[in-house]
């Protein structure tokens, strides 16, 4: 088959090699408004800066720009918490797909959980679990295939499988300055499953593995609600691959600007910059980016990432 050679190279690299976000999981922005798709447990940063409630968001990535048939994934998400205490409930969900050449994953999930809280809006221990279904998708159409008994000439090319994910997380606001401590654990991909496109003679596989990671972060407030410093960072884990730490940090300059800045321990730098409007609602278009500064990072280029969020009080 004349691009099975070039899409197993692409899948072994994308999803057998990646260390930004995880081996099988689209990459998305490390910092503060795609969390919950990391950890269906994580709090809402725009909850916990400006308490709204409700939040809904678009984002998409385009990566190794320059490159034909480079990965793009589209992200749409929500979610909502009703406070009451000492109990919250946290729910919401996301649609993500991703498009590397002729594979497409499209994933649908909602989420549940609670906050556990005598006071949401000082501190709080969270609990979620996360749950849909995965379509994976190969466009054979227009394939040339070398061998007319190729696995993918006669297979089902569109696969359905369930999916699992569950996190904890907690925050803690400092009353001295009125910073925030944050955190969290989680596995967004519970199930291990193979995936397989197959005939008598031969077949084409993709193994689903767990990814497990962590979060701490810290937010120093420079002026309330005008201006602060975020610290995040992350540890990635999957069993085969090394370790993967991201460190980032934000700076909200006003209530109008902030910018963002990280490193990844694969040699990565992220970047980003937003505006906001803050009031009875908040919107807030975002964009980011990332590039190798290692010799030794992926050389696959440069990324682009864009989102609009919008909070409701």
């Amino acid at each position: 088959m004349i691009n099975m050679k070039k899409l197993l190279f692409i899948i072994g690299v994308i999803w057998g090699n990646l260390p930004v976000i995880g081996q099988q999981l689209p990459l998305q922005s490390q910092f503060n408004d795609l969390q919950g798709i990391i950890n269906p447990a994580a709090i809402n940063t725009n909850y916990l800066y400006n308490s709204y409630t409700f939040n809904i968001g678009v984002n998409h990535r385009s990566q190794w720009t320059g490159i034909p048939n480079a990965p793009k994934t589209n992200i749409l998400h929500l979610d909502y918490i009703y406070e009451n205490e000492p109990f919250s409930l946290i729910s919401g969900g996301h649609i993500i797909q991703d498009q590397v050449s002729r594979i497409k994953t499209t994933g649908f999930y909602g989420k549940v959980g609670g906050l556990f809280s005598d006071d949401p809006t000082e501190t709080g221990i969270s609990v979620a679990l996360s749950g849909g279904v995965v379509q994976y998708a190969i466009n054979t159409r227009d394939a040339q295939l070398i061998d007319e008994d190729d696995a993918l000439a006669f297979a089902k090319t569109n696969k359905l499988y369930p999916d699992v994910g569950f996190g904890m997380a907690f925050y803690r606001r400092l009353h001295k300055n009125d910073d925030l401590v944050f955190g969290g654990i989680s596995v967004p991909q519970i199930l291990g499953l193979n995936l397989a496109f197959r005939n008598e003679d031969n077949e084409f596989d993709i193994k689903r593995t767990q990814h497990y990671y962590a979060q701490i972060g810290y937010l120093r407030n420079l002026y309330r609600e005008t201006s602060f410093l975020e610290f995040t960072s992350w540890i990635k884990y999957v069993k085969g691959a090394p370790i993967n730490v991201d460190l980032n940090v934000k700076y909200q300059i006003t209530n109008l600007l902030y910018i963002g800045s990280g490193l990844n321990s694969s040699g990565m730098y992220n970047g980003n910059v937003g505006l906001e409007l803050i009031g009875d609602n908040l919107f807030r278009l975002n964009y980011g980016f990332g590039l190798p500064f290692f010799s030794t990072s992926p050389q696959f280029g440069a990324s682009h990432e864009i989102g609009l969020f919008i909070g409701f009080n």
